[in-house]
């Protein structure tokens, strides 16, 4: 579609925050309410890749008043986004929430993907701080390793709120660097290892990887050994 790409995306993304608002979906439930999450950053991809083609063909550079624009409406949404994970601020500070209260999980992920689409368009210094560079380092570990402590029912039963608030998040933070530096990393750095490895020898005999990854070629040396046998 070219230049009428948007057409396609704007009806898109109106299905997206439709589904979004209006359907029912929690953890452990089929793929069907959860498509809109996947569709959203899907169209955030498309989104940041057009624009940023076109601001580098038509050298298009950000005043000042850009920014200030971008950064009034990348703030407008994180304090949406606040506001919907923690059920109430701006929504009881400054006007109620317009969106009917979900039954199951709040949709967050057009929001999240609009923050990420301004951020690589135009980066600001807040997303560059240490803390949250690091957490987005072990983000995957954290992802896959909270459930653990989020579900222990020794950290479950105590009484005070922030006790267990700052116990989960100490121990998540612990567990999950662990197991980045002892998993994730390694095998990240030993996949880089492979990688170069299969570069530089297809590099030196290009077409070498291909003799030992067919399986025709495989199969028709099988063959030709069978028939020499007889």
């Amino acid at each position: 579609m070219r230049r009428f790409w948007w057409m396609a995306v704007a009806p898109l993304a109106v299905w997206v925050v439709h589904e979004g608002v209006y359907e029912y979906r929690t953890s452990h439930m089929p793929l069907r309410p959860h498509i809109p999450t996947f569709q959203s950053g899907s169209l955030a991809a498309v989104v940041f890749v057009k624009l940023d083609v076109w601001i580098k063909s038509t050298g298009f550079e950000f005043r000042w008043w850009h920014t200030l624009l971008l950064r009034a409406a990348e703030g407008a949404v994180i304090a949406v986004l606040l506001s919907i994970c923690f059920i109430g601020l701006f929504f009881d500070w400054v006007h109620a929430n317009p969106v009917p209260a979900a039954k199951g999980f709040p949709f967050v992920s057009a929001l999240l993907t609009t923050i990420f689409v301004i951020e690589m368009i135009r980066p600001s210094c807040v997303f560059e701080w240490s803390v949250l560079r690091y957490w987005g380092k072990i983000s995957f570990s954290v992802y896959l390793l909270h459930s653990f402590v989020i579900w222990n029912p020794t950290i479950s039963a105590q009484p005070k709120y922030f006790n267990r608030l700052f116990a989960r998040v100490f121990l998540i933070l612990l567990l999950a660097t662990a197991s980045y530096h002892l998993v994730e990393r390694p095998s990240q750095l030993l996949a880089q290892r492979i990688s170069r490895f299969l570069a530089a020898r297809e590099a030196q005999e290009p077409g070498a990887l291909v003799r030992f990854t067919c399986m025709e070629r495989i199969a028709m040396r099988k063959r030709r050994a069978g028939v020499q046998m007889k």
